[in-house]
């Protein structure tokens, strides 16, 4: 029993698809988990490196001010500190080796309006330029008493009231009344000189009184000596802090509680990236922070450096996996398909061959068999013409005989060719010669054309010389012409044979149906007729594809020229020695 292939095709074709949309949303599914969950971890640990940032910042001002209250017990250990003593002290404690980023260390004496002169006269006898500047009229004055190192930058700082200043005086009188390490807003410190100047800040310190009350703003303020001090480039100072290991982040500090170009006071790549980075930056921190009384903002954004695990690489990655086997699983099954799309058109194929074979076999066989009853009866009968009768009796089973003959060798050159085994065995001869003997032996199938014969046109046939199998040429030129004979509308029909010095070309025309463009290409397929239909013309559909075959196999071609109505030319195009 046949199995039903359409049905099992159209299961095949189902499960195909079925199989292809389920992976495909399989795919997706993973890719997008694969890239939620790098996506968290990317975060993870880029806030994980931002929050680092921020401690190694705090850190370090926190051992920045641990040295300055550690100053701050010096001078209290004694009553009077001397210039080589602060010294001394400063070059034991290696402050600036120790602490990299800070620029000196200092203190800064209270000096009420009325011991101002004393002061100065006192102080000119260690230093005798010493003044205490700007000179305007206060109140009080914090002159900067001691720094070290005493280099010449340091040096243009002896005697400078920062209280004077708005910035560092709302810092010193915060740590004054608070009694607390706070830092101040941005300045342009006295060390400062030539064109690459740097934003600055200071660390304050407040140095009271011993054995007196400091719980109030008041008593503290009351008890106030000066301030242990120390001054900060911003670039250096972070770049030092951020510089001990290799960073992934850029880090962007603010000051004044907004984001502006402004009041940027460091960037560690040199690019703002503050800008735009909300666009531009997969990730991105700001943090608000308070460093010692005084407020900064922190902006983190990756840097190139930064390798992230939730890019398009590994989510596209596994979608490309994804989609690779489901497309390989899918073109299996479409494979499969195709394989009994063409087992169908096979078992078609081999219906309609026996369809139209069963038929084109009758016909023959029925004729012969005809020809046999009425030979069988003119010999009972045995009438006066009975010799003629029975010569045009034998002539019609002679007839009937070589079609079946001519069916039978199709078949077998089918079956040779679908094998392998269609071989050509050559020899050399005229074309020209080969082409007159055909037409001579098809004289009684032209009579159903004007004239009875074909018109003949030899060119250069001299050179139609060659090695190529005879009996399989003539059987090409007989084909042609008999389907010029078929398709010819009765209509006259011409064969040229034309030469070159390498190349030979047989050209048959008639000028009858035509064959239609979506017919050319077919024509020289197994079972395809040129007029398109089963019914309209008798033959297998054998004999332009067993040509095509033959030409082909002595390294040729052959092809169609043809309009609907007005004819068709075939030419077939032979190297003169075949192969």
């Amino acid at each position: 029993m046949m199995p039903d292939l359409k049905k099992y095709k159209n299961l095949i074709s189902f499960y195909g698809w079925l199989t292809l949309l389920i992976g495909l949303g399989i795919t997706g599914m993973i890719s997008y988990y694969i890239y939620s969950k790098n996506y968290h971890e990317d975060q993870m640990r880029f806030e994980y490196e931002a929050d680092e940032i921020w401690k190694r910042i705090q850190f370090r001002m926190d051992r920045y001010e641990g040295a300055l209250i550690q100053a701050r017990a010096f001078f209290l250990s004694s009553d009077n500190v001397s210039r080589t003593e602060f010294h001394r002290y400063f070059e034991k404690t290696k402050l600036t080796e120790r602490y990299p980023g800070i620029q000196a260390l200092g203190l800064a004496v209270r000096i009420k309006k009325d011991d101002l002169k004393s002061h100065v006269k006192n102080i000119r006898k260690e230093l005798p330029h010493y003044t205490v500047w700007p000179e305007d009229h206060r109140n009080e004055y914090y002159s900067i008493l001691y720094i070290e190192p005493m280099d010449w930058r340091n040096q243009r700082a002896i005697g400078y009231d920062m209280y004077s200043e708005p910035v560092r005086h709302e810092a010193m009188k915060k740590a004054m009344l608070s009694g607390l390490p706070t830092v101040s807003g941005m300045v342009t410190l006295i060390q400062e000189a030539g064109s690459r100047q740097q934003p600055g800040f200071n660390l304050y310190v407040p140095y009271y009184k011993e054995n007196v009350p400091l719980k109030t703003p008041t008593e503290r303020a009351n008890a106030l000596i000066g301030f242990i001090y120390a001054p900060f480039r911003a670039n250096d100072l972070f770049t030092s802090i951020l510089s001990e290991s290799k960073l992934n982040i850029d880090v962007e500090i603010f000051e004044n509680g907004e984001m502006k170009a402004e009041n940027l006071i460091f960037d560690f790549d040199g690019k703002p990236n503050f800008i735009h980075s909300e666009k531009v930056n997969k990730f991105r921190i700001v943090k608000h922070v308070t460093l010692n009384g005084h407020d900064f903002i922190l902006h983190f954004v990756p840097l190139p450096s930064f390798r992230t695990t939730s890019d398009l690489a590994y989510p596209s990655m596994a979608a490309i996996i994804g989609l690779v086997i489901s497309f390989l699983i899918f073109r299996i099954f479409m494979l499969t398909k195709k394989t009994q799309d063409v087992l169908q058109e096979a078992i078609n194929a081999r219906d309609e061959f026996f369809s139209i074979a069963s038929h084109e076999l009758k016909t023959p066989l029925t004729s012969l068999k005809l020809q046999a009853q009425l030979m069988k009866r003119t010999l009972d009968k045995n009438p006066p013409n009975f010799r003629e009768k029975i010569f045009n009796l034998s002539d019609q089973s002679e007839k009937q005989t070589q079609r079946l003959e001519r069916l039978v060798d199709d078949m077998l050159d089918i079956s040779r060719i679908r094998t392998g085994r269609l071989t050509i065995q050559t020899e050399r001869f005229n074309l020209c010669d080969m082409v007159t003997d055909v037409v001579g032996r098809m004289k009684e199938q032209f009579s159903v054309i004007p004239g009875g014969a074909p018109q003949t046109n030899y060119i250069s046939c001299e050179n139609a010389v060659g090695e190529w199998d005879k009996m399989r040429l003539e059987q090409v030129v007989t084909n042609l012409l008999s389907n010029a004979i078929k398709y010819g509308s009765e209509k006259e029909i011409s064969i040229e044979v034309q030469a070159t010095s390498d190349r030979v070309y047989i050209k048959v025309k008639d000028n009858g149906i035509g064959i239609p463009l979506e017919f050319r290409n077919k024509i020289f397929e197994r079972f395809e007729r040129a007029s398109g239909t089963a019914k309209s013309i008798t033959g297998l559909g054998l004999g332009l594809y067993i040509s095509e075959q033959i030409v082909r196999s002595h390294g040729g071609r052959i092809w169609v020229e043809s309009e609907v109505g007005k004819g068709s030319t075939f030419t077939v195009e032979l190297p003169t020695i075949a192969g």
